[in-house]
């Protein structure tokens, strides 16, 4: 039980230690993320649709809680499945470049799964976006995520996505 506490008690330490600092307010993004790990056999595609309540410090670093539903299919020898998944995790950013037409942001999150069908796993997520300096603020994003299986449930695996959506601030 305490396992599976800590990473959520973490995150809210984290927030909570630097909210302290100088605050530009909350932010809610809104993406979906469509992935690939380009093997033919063993093939894997998340499509994912994520929800991230979270926090701007100063104009440059902020902090969220991604809420993720994933549809992900699986092929194996050649025989395709598809699993539903929800996860939740804590990702943090950092606004690399930010000029008067827009930015170029850099994040990082962790994560694992709450609910799945048979394939649980943790996440480890690296990701850049590029969106405009608005208040409504349309973002397009290339990344990088590494899934770790629990326990049995299947192998881990690696993929390349791109992300659309769009991110109030």
């Amino acid at each position: 039980m305490k396992t599976k506490l800590l990473p959520v008690l973490a995150a809210f330490l984290c927030i909570a230690a630097t909210a302290a600092g100088q605050t530009k307010g909350f932010m809610y993004s809104l993406s979906t993320e469509i992935g690939d790990n380009f093997r033919k056999n063993t093939g894997f595609r998340p499509m994912d649709v994520t929800f991230m309540p979270g926090y701007a410090f100063d104009g440059r670093f902020f902090a969220g809680i991604p809420f993720t539903v994933s549809n992900e299919l699986f092929r194996t020898n050649g025989v395709q499945n598809y699993e539903n998944n929800f996860r939740i995790g804590i990702s943090a950013g950092y606004n690399i470049l930010s000029h008067d037409n827009g930015i170029v942001s850099l994040s990082a999150a962790f994560g694992g799964s709450v609910y799945a069908q048979h394939h649980r796993s943790l996440y480890y997520d690296l990701c850049a976006k590029w969106g405009t300096k608005a208040y409504f603020k349309p973002l397009v994003g290339l990344g990088v995520r590494y899934y770790q299986s629990l326990g049995n449930t299947g192998r881990d695996r690696f993929c390349v996505y791109a992300s659309i959506g769009f991110q109030f601030n």
